[in-house]
């Protein structure tokens, strides 16, 4: 079968340049080549501005799936507290930023020395005690006792004089982010107390010593040692004895670091 001329490829070349010479229409091969383009259909140009899009779009979504998921998770007690003028920074900034503090929970521990009960439970194992170490034989139900400096000291230590009342009070009108108070008492609990309070607990002994055959236990520091054992204290807390005060306004600033470190404070009259 003949082919038809001018039907093959490259006709419309071939058509564009039959019509006269090629000067007569297009002053160059560049300007027919600009025509071929300007004939042929637009090729789907990239729209980069649906990418930058949908990009962005995840950006947010990521960081607000991630706020949600902080907000859920946070404590409640979470404290935001800026740095105040005191005693220990007196001569630094006091417009330092906000800083994040974990709960923070205060321990008390208490006794009421002027207890008839207690006071018997403490001589009798006292004597026991006395009798281990230095081997002496005496009636264990003697009630004489023998008053010197040491036991008049003892004394005047242990006496109460319902500090503990005072003392909690200062917490609440000072330091009111304070997340939860834990009393730790040999099963006393001093009559005006109220018990029910959502933000106090009564800590015995006894649930915090691991080995039960320590106890009775009436050495400070034995009790000092396991307050960690007290169970849902926070990671930082504030130990105080039941005859330390709040005099005025506190931060966990004054306590802790921003890095989460215990503050010291140089003594100087």
């Amino acid at each position: 079968m003949a082919k038809t001329p001018g039907t093959g490829k490259g006709s419309k070349l071939s058509a564009l340049r039959s019509h006269g010479s090629p000067s007569a229409k297009f002053d160059s091969d560049a300007a027919l080549i600009e025509e071929i383009k300007r004939l042929q259909p637009p090729s789907p140009q990239p729209t980069h501005w649906r990418r930058w899009l949908a990009a962005a779009i995840a950006f947010v979504a990521v960081h607000v799936a991630l706020v949600i998921v902080l907000l859920h998770d946070a404590d409640p007690g979470y404290f935001y507290s800026r740095r105040y003028p005191n005693i220990g920074n007196i001569n630094l900034e006091t417009d330092a930023p906000f800083m994040g503090y974990p709960p923070i929970d205060v321990v008390y521990t208490w006794v009421n020395g002027s207890d008839p009960r207690w006071k018997r439970e403490k001589d009798h194992w006292h004597r026991r005690w006395k009798a281990q170490i230095q081997g002496d034989i005496f009636d264990e139900t003697d009630e004489s006792e023998v008053f010197d400096a040491s036991a008049a000291a003892t004394e005047n230590r242990f006496r109460d004089n319902e500090e503990l009342r005072y003392s909690l009070r200062s917490i609440e009108m000072y330091a009111p982010w304070v997340r939860h108070v834990y009393l730790v008492t040999d099963g006393q609990i001093p009559n005006w107390l109220n018990v029910e309070s959502p933000r106090l607990t009564i800590v015995p002994h006894r649930s915090i010593f691991a080995n039960q055959s320590h106890l009775p236990v009436f050495s400070s520091p034995a009790i000092e040692a396991n307050l960690d054992n007290i169970p849902g204290l926070s990671s930082l807390f504030l130990y105080f004895n039941d005859d330390v005060f709040l005099g005025a306004p506190v931060t966990p600033e004054d306590f802790i670091s921003p890095s989460g470190v215990q503050n010291i404070y140089l003594s100087w009259e």
